[in-house]
C-alpha cells in the first residue's frame, strides 16, 4: 500500500503539468492556484489528524509556515503557470526531472556537502540535457514551431525555489507531522491567492469554465493538490526520504504521456534526447544506484 502511495501521487504530478497548462487557456494563473489550494485545504482538513501539536507553535514557527507555503505552493505553482504559458508541457515535464539534482546541488552548497566524482559526472550530464531541451523546437499543431526559450529558462527557477522549499521544511519542521504542514501551506496560500484572483476576474472565470476546464481543475486541486500530498506523506513517513524520492524517476515519463494523450504536443526526438541526459545525471546525483533500486521496488511491488 506505501508503495501504490508513493507511484500514485507520482504519476499524478508528472500529468498535472499538461493539466495546468490545458487549465491555462481559460483560467488566469492567480484563478488555477487558488482554486488548486482550495481543495487542497478542503481535503487535508479532513484528511489530516488531530492538531493539537499546533499548540506548542511559537510566533516564530507560524511565521516559518507562513514563508514556506509562500515558497513551496505561491512561488513555484506561480512561476511554473507563467512558464507554461511561454513553453510546452512536454519540455516542463523534463525540466521538472533536475528537481532532485538542483535540491542535491543546493544542499551541497547551503548544508556544505562533499561532490564525488560521480555526482559531478551527474551534475554535468543534466546540464548538457538542460541545454539540449531547452535549444529542441517544438512543434505545434499544423507542424508550426513554437517558441520555448523564455518559458524553459523561466519553469528552471522553479526548481530552484522547490529546493528553497525542502531546505526550509528540513530545517524549520523535523518534529512536525509533515501532513499538518501542508494543511497550513495550502490555507495560507489559499488566503493569499483568493483575493488576487477575485480582482483579476476570477470568478468571471470560473461561471465561464467549460467541461475540459472543471476536469483540470478537478485533477489539481482534488488529485494532485490534496490526495497526492496526503499519500505523498504517509509513504514518505512508511518508507523514508531515500526510497520515496527514487521514484521522482518516473515523473518525467508520465509527463510525456500526458502532454500527447492530452495536449497532442509532438515530442521530438532531440527533446527526448535531452530528457534522457536529465535523468541519466539525476541517477548519477543520487550515487548511480537510485535508478536500478526504483527499478527493483516497481517489479516487487507488481509482483505482490
Amino acid at each position: 500500500m506505501n508503495y501504490f502511495m508513493i507511484i500514485f501521487s507520482v504519476v499524478i504530478w508528472g500529468a498535472a503539468l499538461a493539466f495546468s497548462k490545458s487549465a491555462l487557456s481559460e483560467l488566469s494563473p492567480s484563478t488555477v492556484i487558488t482554486l488548486r489550494c482550495l481543495g487542497g485545504t478542503i481535503l487535508m482538513f479532513f484528511l489530516t489528524g488531530p492538531l493539537d501539536w499546533t499548540k506548542k507553535l511559537k510566533w516564530r514557527d507560524w511565521f516559518n509556515l507562513f514563508v514556506s507555503g509562500m515558497t513551496g505552493v505561491v512561488a513555484v505553482q506561480m512561476v511554473q503557470a507563467y512558464s507554461l504559458l511561454h513553453t510546452s508541457a512536454n519540455h516542463a515535464g523534463w525540466l521538472s526531472g533536475t528537481m532532485p539534482m538542483v535540491i542535491t546541488a543546493m544542499t551541497t552548497v547551503f548544508l556544505h556537502e562533499r561532490i564525488g566524482r560521480m555526482r559531478m559526472l551527474g551534475f554535468l550530464m543534466g546540464f548538457a540535457g538542460v541545454l539540449v531541451v531547452a535549444c529542441s523546437s517544438q512543434q505545434g499543431l499544423g507542424g508550426r514551431i513554437l517558441p520555448t526559450g523564455l518559458g524553459d529558462g523561466v519553469f528552471l527557477v522553479s526548481t530552484f525555489l522547490w529546493g528553497f522549499y525542502v531546505i526550509q521544511i528540513s530545517s524549520w519542521f523535523k518534529d512536525m507531522p509533515q501532513t499538518g504542514i501542508t494543511l497550513f501551506h495550502m490555507a495560507f496560500s489559499l488566503l493569499v491567492m483568493a483575493p488576487v484572483s477575485i480582482y483579476n476576474g476570477g470568478i468571471g472565470e470560473i461561471m465561464h469554465l467549460s467541461r475540459q476546464g472543471w476536469i483540470d481543475v478537478a485533477y489539481l486541486s482534488i488529485l494532485s493538490s490534496g490526495i497526492c500530498y496526503y499519500f505523498w506523506n504517509n509513504g514518505v513517513e512508511k518508507l523514508g526520504t531515500a526510497s520515496a524520492s527514487s521514484f521522482i524517476y518516473i515523473e518525467p515519463f508520465t509527463g510525456q504521456i500526458s502532454s500527447v494523450l492530452l495536449l497532442h504536443e509532438h515530442i521530438s526526438p532531440f527533446t527526448a534526447v535531452g530528457g534522457l541526459f536529465i535523468v541519466g545525471g539525476v541517477y548519477w546525483v543520487n550515487g548511480g544506484r537510485a535508478g536500478a533500486q526504483t527499478l527493483r521496488q516497481i517489479y516487487n511491488f507488481v509482483a505482490d
